[in-house]
């Protein structure tokens, strides 16, 4: 039987850098991982899967993998937190490692997504990012919505959801716009209406109330303000995207413009590079102010030639309305689409 260990070590982005690294192995076959200090990798030697949970957690975190001679590393969706326990699993290994702790400031919102301004009036969801892992519960109570234009205090606006919608790591939770008055036709829309209207001026405000895991409220609060532009109601086109390609054999990022703003998480999540025999390239996506722009700065040099290469998006794929890349959400339902989750490849070069 394997037994996890404590550990707290490092490692330089996509090095092989050789520090000492106290940690406690489960059988004399298993090599140390690596984790460097700024929370954004942890690599093991040796093949095959290589998965990472939050403490005694079963789900395994959202990332992805870069191989190479050596080994693999894990490159986590966000950040891992300093002072969160994690477990590693991969290679007959298992284990557990911790960054070290930060120093004890009080948590703090990173950001509000999508920060583009405007937003369309039907948008589906916005996302808080905190700068450590927040509790849960009761989540409405934390906010407060307000329409500048009108001076009105709004509620009923996102979906109160039985489990909240936190990121495995508790430093991003998801917030529903009731779905019911997104979509027009259905009796929350014909009743109240959308919840934003073209034109006016809203203001979101994350309450000082809000404690982290730590007990410890938030240092401020936070104040995401927007104006609703008119809906949105089409599909997204990847075919109207534009490339701006890097140079072979560098690490200058691939560079992609959007037509619209688009979902912060579904980029994050379902953009990703494949070679021309499907494996995943290891980097990391940033995605801008507006929503419109993406780069995606890859781990290791890209190859001598971007042939095969091509940028896959998933079927799921959303913009900040809810539309994907096969149907508006907002449309006639005449049955599920046959290609729903069917994702589409975008060539770096032309075949």
């Amino acid at each position: 039987m394997m037994r996890a260990g404590a550990v707290s070590f490092a490692l330089l982005l996509c090095a092989c850098t050789s520090e000492h690294n106290p940690a406690k192995r489960s059988d004399a076959a298993c090599d140390e991982p690596r984790v460097d200090l700024e929370g954004r990798s942890i690599f093991l030697a040796g093949s095959g899967p290589l998965e990472v949970f939050v403490g005694d957690g079963t789900t395994p975190i959202a990332g992805g993998i870069q191989r190479d001679g050596e080994g693999r590393a894990f490159f986590p969706a966000f950040p891992f937190a300093a002072g969160v326990r994690y477990r590693f699993r991969g290679n007959r290994c298992e284990g557990m490692f911790a960054l070290p702790d930060a120093p004890h400031r009080a948590p703090e919102v990173v950001a509000v997504y999508p920060r583009a301004d405007p937003l369309p009036e039907n948008i589906l969801r916005f996302y808080i990012q905190f700068s450590e892992p927040m509790f849960d519960g009761d989540f409405l109570r934390h906010l407060r919505l307000e329409n500048v234009t009108t001076g009105e205090d709004l509620t009923g606006v996102f979906f109160d959801n039985q489990h909240e919608l936190w990121s495995h790591d508790r430093r991003r939770i998801t917030l529903l716009v009731d779905p019911g008055r997104v979509k027009t036709g259905l009796a929350a829309n014909r009743e109240r209406g959308r919840a934003f209207r073209a034109g006016d001026r809203y203001r979101l405000r994350v309450l000082r109330s809000w404690m982290s895991l730590r007990r410890q409220a938030l240092a401020h609060e936070h104040v995401f303000e927007f104006t609703a532009a008119p809906e949105d109601r089409e599909a997204v086109n990847p075919s109207r995207w534009q490339l701006a390609l890097p140079r072979v054999g560098s690490r200058d990022p691939l560079r992609v413009r959007f037509d619209e703003p688009m979902d912060h998480v579904a980029v994050m999540r379902m953009l990703s590079l494949r070679t021309a025999n499907g494996e995943p390239l290891g980097g990391r996506w940033q995605l801008d102010q507006g929503g419109e722009r993406a780069t995606w700065t890859p781990c290791a040099n890209w190859p001598e030639t971007l042939q095969g290469i091509v940028l896959r998006v998933e079927g799921r794929f959303e913009d900040v309305a809810g539309n994907n890349i096969n149907a508006a959400l907002d449309h006639a339902v005449r049955g599920a689409p046959d290609s729903e989750d069917q994702p589409r490849f975008l060539p770096l070069v032309a075949t």
